[in-house]
């Protein structure tokens, strides 16, 4: 039997989140006195005008102050916070999508998690062996976080910011082969702020559907859409593919501190549970490794899913609306610059037009000298893995928006390239 010889203890040494690499191999120490702001961190909190409604942190102080669950609870979730998830995630296809689709979650569909994030780690990990691999957006958020730490591939498909961040099918499916396991959708997307139609959500289903693929939907920006739009489930589109669905509170009540997440399988034809394969019992055993959130927090949920007051949510459309008005007027103006109109979520992609300048390299190059020379902070779209972009958060308070396109303007005609 061989021995060890020395300490080898790296596994997943390539795990990274592109996002906050940003935060280091940026220099974000501006040379200049005016003060910074940073269009970086999708965190609404840090807007006064986006807190969340006392109705909800009372019903958390409440649930704590009972005293009755300051201990073990089973690790897939407190069954009365995954009735009251299973009841949202029906509330919200009902009447939204295909006619007679019939989206009926039960408290056995869901499982609890540590955020959307975990909830989207312990899914991959369940559907996804070492050596599979999985399609992701471009641009998209920084999944491969959970496949680099999970020797799963991750394949890219491209979204057209031409067609409003629509997926290019085409391209999408030349990426699917044998060892493809699931789509990823986001939708509302982060960093697009797009919001899909039915058709398009039918297109991507049937794409799924012709390669035997379930689809795993980002849904933590679900009804965050402005003006006419509506947001579908993909739940209420699909009347044969299993959707997984990813939520939590994070970004809706805007609690993105108090981690609590779920996964909700909409799986009409039963799909997911084949020979030794039952995706909701290995979701359950993958629970025991961080036996779910927090105890009180989640018996908060009937609460604040079920009595949220609706002028919480119409206050934080209207607040997001106003900052998503001022930056397409402020922006639109900026020649160089080519703005592609959000429809929903916390952020807006704007393009940057290098030959326009003259001593911009690439987007990274603009992001890095409007930081030093304006002290303004938008992270680069290469962290979404799509350059020639920037992604700037809507949920910025009003004031530093307004100052970011002054200073946005002053720093592009500094350097706009002279006829």
């Amino acid at each position: 039997m061989s021995q060890r010889t020395g300490w080898n203890i790296a596994s997943a040494v390539n795990v990274r989140n592109p996002i906050l690499d940003a935060l280091v191999d940026i220099d974000t120490t501006p040379k200049t006195d005016k003060p910074f702001i940073s269009l970086a961190l999708g965190d609404p909190t840090k807007n006064p005008l986006l807190q969340p409604h006392p109705d909800v942190v009372e019903a958390v102080a409440s649930a704590l102050r009972s005293g009755q669950f300051n201990g073990y609870g089973p690790h897939e979730g407190l069954s009365i916070a995954r009735a009251a998830v299973a009841e949202y995630q029906n509330r919200q296809a009902a009447g939204r999508g295909v006619p007679g689709v019939n989206v009926k979650y039960e408290t056995k569909d869901v499982t609890m998690a540590n955020g959307a994030s975990e909830a989207l780690d312990i899914v991959i990990s369940a559907l996804c062996p070492p050596g599979s691999n999985i399609l992701f957006p471009r641009p998209g958020f920084a999944y491969s976080v959970v496949t680099d730490a999970r020797h799963i591939e991750d394949r890219y498909y491209n979204l057209v910011p031409e067609r409003e961040w629509e997926v290019d099918l085409e391209q999408l499916e030349s990426l699917i082969d044998g060892k493809t396991q699931a789509i990823v959708v986001t939708n509302p997307s982060n960093p697009c702020g797009s919001n899909y139609t039915v058709k398009h959500l039918l297109e991507i289903v049937e794409i799924a559907k012709r390669h035997f693929l379930p689809v795993i939907t980002d849904e933590i920006y679900g009804d965050i859409v402005f003006d006419d739009q509506i947001f579908h489930p993909l739940a209420s589109i699909s009347t044969d593919v299993p959707v997984i669905t990813i939520g939590g509170l994070a970004k809706r009540w805007l609690v993105p501190g108090w981690r609590i997440g779920w996964v909700a399988i909409h799986d009409p034809n039963d799909l997911l549970n084949v020979k030794k394969f039952d995706l909701r019992t290995i979701l359950k055993d993958i629970s025991q490794l961080s036996l779910a959130p927090s105890g009180f927090t989640q018996a908060a949920l009937p609460t604040i899913l079920n009595k949220t007051p609706p002028e919480f949510y119409t206050h934080v459309l209207n607040v997001l609306k106003e900052n998503v008005a001022l930056l397409m007027e402020k922006l639109g103006a900026i020649e160089g610059l080519k703005v592609v109109t959000p429809r929903g979520s916390l952020y807006l992609m704007v393009g940057i037009e290098s030959t326009a300048f003259e001593d911009i390299k690439d987007e990274w190059d603009f992001v890095q000298k409007l930081v030093w020379e304006e002290a303004v902070f938008p992270v680069p779209g290469r962290c979404f893995r799509y350059d020639g972009y920037m992604r700037i958060v809507t949920a910025t308070r009003k004031d530093h928006l307004e100052e970011a396109c002054i200073r946005l303007k002053a720093f592009c005609d500094r350097h706009r390239r002279k006829v």
